[in-house]
């Protein structure tokens, strides 16, 4: 008679123990956004600390953990914007999602951003990066043994002066520890035609490129130009034209893969009918994104 007992119960006794067990796993993280990866309890605490200067945010409420469209996600991150508004903040966000992750026993981490200008604070997109450079540099240490590097994201609604100037600070920061740029934000807004420079110019000095890839359906009618540039890595590839998916397939590009977040944000109907199993059935390269946070999808 086959064996009945739970997968769960035979090889790991309970669920707390497979919990520790993933846990204490040595990781790597490669998609893991800045902004999208604040727990709970550090999101609190910056509610309390800016609570009088912006009070309007005490009513900010957890969303629910499934989301009916992908917009929504793009309203929590306008939120937690207005709460890391300041170089002071963002390098202790920096140290805050670090140490987060360091839990969840990832060794190798790239954290993403896109470089954020505020006036009334004086900060400057080249002062959000150096915030975060100076707090990764900081690691690894005998307390946080884990080595962190950065990717600066191009907004999809950046103009192409805005795009360049990224490209250029990843360009001059290369050397204290940005590897990459990235294409992100609301996959419905912008087109890839109009920051593609940027990407071709950070690639020519030898920065990696890694790209949000066909999180909607509509995104498809860019890939032909995305994979001209071309990309080191993409994101998510849930929706995939018979060209692109070739390109992938053929080139082994590897897939940064995101399931809790494609789940919240509704584009994958559920773990059981997610496209990880077909990329995996054909040993394709993919990367696994780990949850960190309860309040926003997972590095998204």
């Amino acid at each position: 008679m086959a064996d009945e007992t739970p997968f769960i119960l035979s090889q790991y006794g309970s669920l707390k123990e497979l919990e520790k067990f993933a846990r204490e796993l040595p990781k790597i993280e490669l998609h893991a956004h800045l902004n999208g990866s604040l727990s709970p309890e550090t999101l609190q605490y910056l509610v309390d600390i800016k609570k009088e200067e912006k009070p309007h945010l005490t009513n900010f409420k957890i969303p629910k953990k499934r989301l009916d469209t992908i917009n929504e996600f793009f309203l929590i991150f306008d939120f937690i914007y207005q709460l890391t508004d300041d170089e002071e903040t963002v390098a202790y966000i920096t140290e805050a999602v670090i140490r987060d992750f360091h839990k969840d026993g990832v060794k190798y981490l790239e954290l993403r951003s896109t470089p954020r200008k505020n006036e009334s604070k004086g900060m400057t997109g080249e002062s959000y990066v150096r915030a975060i450079i100076s707090t990764i540099q900081k690691f690894p240490s005998s307390e946080c043994d884990i080595i962190v590097r950065l990717i600066l994201s191009i907004s999809r609604k950046d103009s192409l002066e805005e795009a360049m100037e990224t490209a250029d600070l990843a360009i001059k920061y290369k050397k204290a520890g940005v590897v990459g740029v990235d294409l992100c934000s609301d996959p419905s807004r912008g087109h890839i035609d109009n920051v593609k420079p940027a990407f071709v110019k950070a690639k020519s000095h030898g920065l990696k490129v890694t790209l949000h890839f066909g999180e909607i359906e509509s995104n498809m009618l860019e890939h032909a130009s995305m994979l001209t540039i071309p990309p080191d890595r993409v994101g998510h590839a849930t929706y995939l034209d018979p060209y692109s998916r070739d390109y992938i397939l053929s080139n082994k590009l590897p897939i940064e893969i995101c399931m809790t977040s494609n789940v919240t944000c509704n584009t994958v109907k559920d773990y059981n009918e997610h496209h990880i199993k077909s990329f995996l059935s054909m040993e394709h390269p993919c990367c696994l994104g780990v949850s960190v946070s309860a309040v926003t999808p997972p590095s998204f």
